[in-house]
């Protein structure tokens, strides 16, 4: 009964593209601090109020745009990346929060992706295969650097900070996040943990006058 769940809910608030953030022609790009990552950055299984995001936007008093996406992998969001600086837009920051080595993506026809993981369920062989030689650990990790690489190349001329939850990409020397307690799903992290990165990002991001 304790459980704050049993009787709070989450909000969540997304935009027409699924985003948890306003609308895109909303956003003042230039004037923004922009997150990508997977779930985990995007806030699963906790209310809106709660995200860093969120808590960093009250803090700095700067708009924090939220590009989180479920299930993706590093790649998914280094694309969406290159699409935003393709628009000549150059945010006050972007920060990264690199989701795990061994989720891949898959292009299919028409534009569409497959997002694999571990969590998936393989109904065909070829798909199975794609996984499995795409994951291993070696191939993996050095696609891991290379696209960490690109990304501070993407973002030379601005604020670009990283954290991660994985302990893979952490032996890179990206700033490492423990999770300290649990969203309503049990799985992803809790306000708790939110509360922690905000103000680890916030500290860092005002130490270099933002």
């Amino acid at each position: 009964e304790s459980w704050r769940y049993h009787s709070d809910k989450v909000r969540y608030d997304l935009n027409n593209h699924g985003y948890r953030c306003p609308e895109f022609s909303d956003i003042d790009w230039n004037n923004s601090i922009v997150v990508f990552g997977c779930s985990l950055a995007m806030g699963m299984a906790v209310d809106q109020s709660e995200i860093f995001t969120t808590l960093m936007q009250e803090s700095l008093g700067v708009p924090v745009i939220n590009l989180g996406v479920c299930s993706t992998s590093i790649i998914f969001s280094l694309i969406n990346q290159t699409r935003l600086a393709e628009q000549t837009f150059l945010p006050k920051a972007v920060i990264n929060i690199w989701t795990y080595p061994n989720r891949i993506l898959q292009a299919c026809q028409d534009n569409k992706f497959i997002h694999h993981g571990p969590w998936t369920s393989y109904y065909e062989k070829w798909d199975q295969t794609f996984y499995e030689v795409n994951s291993k650990d070696d191939h993996a990790m050095f696609m891991t650097k290379e696209h960490i690489r690109m990304a501070d190349v993407l973002w030379k001329d601005t604020i670009h900070l990283q954290g991660t939850f994985s302990g893979l990409i952490k032996n890179l020397g990206i700033h490492h996040y423990e999770i300290t307690d649990y969203g309503r799903d049990l799985a992803h992290p809790g306000h708790i943990t939110h509360q922690t990165i905000a103000e680890h990002l916030a500290s860092l991001l005002q130490a270099q006058g933002l």
